[in-house]
């Protein structure tokens, strides 16, 4: 895989709350989005005839361009899409223009730059609908406070939220450079600790299994 298309895992899981599929060695191709095929990606690809060129219409997050480029089996692609954003972000993202992209978006700011920023809009929506906020209020301060200890490794927002559970995770983390590993582990740590203290199991939703292409 070239350096220039890791960003598409990285950005779907990277941040926030999205699915880690690593664990399970799925790939995530394309952008971020709602209704995103990427799970079927690569079965499109097997049932489309060979040529020069693939018109990838209704692109969305351009999965299907994504999983073509890969698999090289074509040499020139075309997408196409009702929203500007989405074929001009693929086209940035491949020419690494979200390389080190960490910022946290809150709710004021989500607001004011969704409709421009697509770092904003797809890493930051409901389940990447590019309209309404990821998190609600009661729970935005405790995913926050995780972006910043995984991300920034800044303990201080979490410590002030969860102090039962700060020191067993900075512990967890500690030498750790992976983000894939660093967000893992703390969820460990959380599920962990919440389950010593509460006495109750915890469920953490793990990555889903990909869903089965239809039978052609």
């Amino acid at each position: 895989m070239r350096k220039s298309q890791r960003f598409f895992v990285y950005l779907r899981v990277g941040f926030g709350g999205f699915i880690n599929r690593k664990e399970k060695n799925m790939i995530n191709y394309g952008l971020p989005y709602q209704g995103s095929k990427s799970a079927i990606a690569p079965w499109v690809i097997s049932c489309l005839p060979p040529g020069d060129t693939l018109v990838d219409l209704f692109c969305g997050g351009c999965a299907v361009t994504d999983a073509a480029m890969r698999a090289h089996r074509y040499k020139h692609f075309i997408i196409n899409d009702i929203s500007p954003m989405m074929p001009s972000t693929f086209v940035k993202a491949l020419k690494g223009g979200f390389r080190g992209e960490d910022r946290w978006i809150d709710r004021e700011t989500f607001s004011r730059l969704k409709n421009t920023d697509p770092y904003v809009a797809l890493c930051f929506s409901f389940s990447n609908n590019r309209k309404d906020y990821a998190y609600g209020k009661p729970v935005e301060p405790y995913k926050k406070a995780i972006h910043y200890a995984i991300v920034f490794d800044d303990w201080e927002p979490l410590k002030e939220l969860c102090p039962d559970v700060v020191d067993a995770a900075y512990a967890a983390l500690n030498g750790v450079s992976d983000r894939y590993e660093r967000r893992s582990r703390c969820l460990a740590v959380i599920r962990r600790q919440l389950k010593k203290k509460c006495g109750l199991p915890i469920c953490i939703r793990k990555a889903s299994s990909p869903r089965k292409p239809p039978k052609p």
